[in-house]
């Protein structure tokens, strides 16, 4: 709980000290020396992909993992669409277009083959599942929660094996939240930059730049004391399981 104490503390600080530029004279050379280092800072500024663990681009799928049944999971994730409004689905109505755009299925033809297999029913005015397709919704139905998770990059290939939505939400809580402590601790420090620094050389652009820096940081401060509550719930919520 050190963290989220110093959070407290930073936030305490931040909203009741106010920041004061200090003026003096200047040489050119020590004038080029601060304009080098404000851009270092703005060269250094933390991102959130940094902290995943996997790539920022990572594909929706890779098609490595083998089903009994024969479907490819991207392929499967289309019957659990078909099985999520339990009173079905209009036969009219139109498939999403992520379908074709993230995940290269032909819709159609494939909603066609769970018809002919004997997975889903078409009376005329609505689709739904039968007996046989129930029983895949039900084992591969959290495939949705993959697909449906967006704060970070999934692929159901990799993830469905091992996939608990509690765990994989306090992984990322857990990343994010190391990245929230990088990013004030890079604030915290240019903001004391500039409350030296003689670039930029206008006070009052440097004033603006350290009101700016500051809010930042006192929303990320506000979001990490969020998340490290929320850590200590789903921690709860996990060892209860």
């Amino acid at each position: 709980m050190g963290f989220f104490k110093d959070l407290l503390k930073s936030f305490a600080e931040s909203t009741n000290n106010e920041v004061v530029i200090t003026e003096k004279k200047i040489s050119p050379s020590d004038r080029k020396s601060d304009e080098k280092k404000y851009y270092r800072f703005l060269e250094k500024r933390p991102y959130i992909v940094d902290f995943y663990g996997r790539p920022f681009d990572m594909p929706a799928y890779n098609d490595s993992f083998r089903t009994p049944e024969g479907y490819k999971l991207r392929e499967l994730l289309l019957l659990i669409w078909w099985g999520k409004s339990k009173k079905g689905r209009k036969s009219s109505i139109a498939i999403p277009k992520y379908y074709f755009n993230t995940y290269n299925l032909n819709a159609t033809r494939l909603t066609n083959d769970f018809l002919n297999k004997g997975l889903l029913l078409d009376d005329g005015e609505k689709v739904t599942l039968t007996e046989q397709g129930k029983k895949l919704y039900a084992k591969y139905q959290t495939l949705w929660e993959i697909h449906s998770f967006k704060s970070i990059p999934t692929n159901l290939d990799i993830d469905f094996p091992d996939w608990d939505l509690d765990i994989f939400t306090l992984e990322f809580y857990k990343l994010k939240n190391r990245y929230l402590k990088t990013e004030i601790r890079y604030y915290t420090n240019f903001i004391e930059f500039l409350s030296e620094s003689s670039y930029p050389e206008s006070a009052q652009e440097r004033m603006r730049d350290i009101e700016m820096y500051q809010n930042f940081k006192n929303h990320d401060i506000t979001e990490a004391l969020d998340l490290t509550e929320k850590i200590e719930i789903l921690k709860d919520i996990i060892k209860a399981k």
